[in-house]
């Protein structure tokens, strides 16, 4: 997007959370690279910091991000659920700590096992974290699409972070509309390159049905694709994709 255009960055506030985000969420590695962070700086939205960011990553970051406004630069943070929910606490707080921060706004864990988080305490644990104050919305996390799907339908949280892109739109079949049913924001998973421009036309004009997270700086002059294109991606992805098979009754799917 070109400077001509940085007074029309357009904002929304997001549905479920009520952040106000842009057409992307930026990756926490744009902060580590000066070119990066004034490119950020002036174009308000979600900073994602993902599960794989270790904790020096975050430490690195925490300095740049001490210079955003944080109204304007909601934090969403991942971590991957640890096999001991007694730790869970103390890593969300490391975590939190490591970016300089004392709460985050989206704290979104990656699903180790559907199953055990029903039965389990590890949503127990961060409901408490959340009632604290140290973090604003809870979101949960998997990199398959039914078990994104099954979380959607049986989770009380807000946010869902899912495998969504051009290549990959499984989650328009009815991951997306259980999220949306169950009052949860979707935010993609990976981010998406900005060197693919129909890959990331398509990811803008998305967003506010999946908010995509990029890496790196928008080209000039990119557009989202209007409805028309969009419709026409969808309709092109599933003549050639079945929908993923229906969920079990009772239990999460099998991976």
């Amino acid at each position: 997007m070109s400077d001509s255009a940085l007074a029309h960055w357009p904002t929304f506030s997001q549905a479920f959370t009520g952040l106000r985000v842009g057409r992307c969420a930026w990756h926490g590695s744009m902060l580590l690279r000066s070119q990066g962070l004034e490119y950020v700086r002036r174009r308000p939205s979600l900073i994602v910091f993902d599960a794989t960011d270790d904790a020096a990553t975050l430490a690195q970051a925490a300095d740049a991000l001490a210079t955003l406004d944080r109204e304007q630069f909601p934090v969403m943070l991942g971590l991957v659920e640890p096999e001991f929910t007694r730790t869970l606490p103390a890593l969300v707080q490391e975590r939190i700590a490591a970016l300089g921060l004392s709460r985050v706004d989206v704290l979104c864990m990656s699903v180790q096992d559907t199953a055990e988080l029903k039965a389990g305490g590890s949503l127990h644990a961060l409901l408490q974290l959340r009632e604290r104050g140290v973090i604003g919305n809870l979101g949960l996390a998997h990199e398959d699409v039914r078990q994104a799907e099954w979380l959607a339908i049986n989770m009380a949280t807000r946010v869902l972070c899912l495998p969504w892109a051009l290549e990959n739109q499984a989650a328009d079949h009815r991951a997306i509309k259980a999220a949306q049913e169950s009052g949860m924001t979707c935010v993609a998973l990976r981010p998406t390159a900005v060197s693919d421009e129909r890959a990331l036309r398509f990811a803008l004009g998305r967003c506010e049905r999946v908010l995509p997270v990029v890496d790196e700086a928008l080209p000039e002059n990119v557009s989202p694709m209007d409805e028309a294109e969009l419709e026409a991606c969808w309709q092109e992805y599933a003549t050639s994709h079945a929908p993923p098979a229906p969920l079990p009754r009772s239990r999460p799917p099998e991976e």
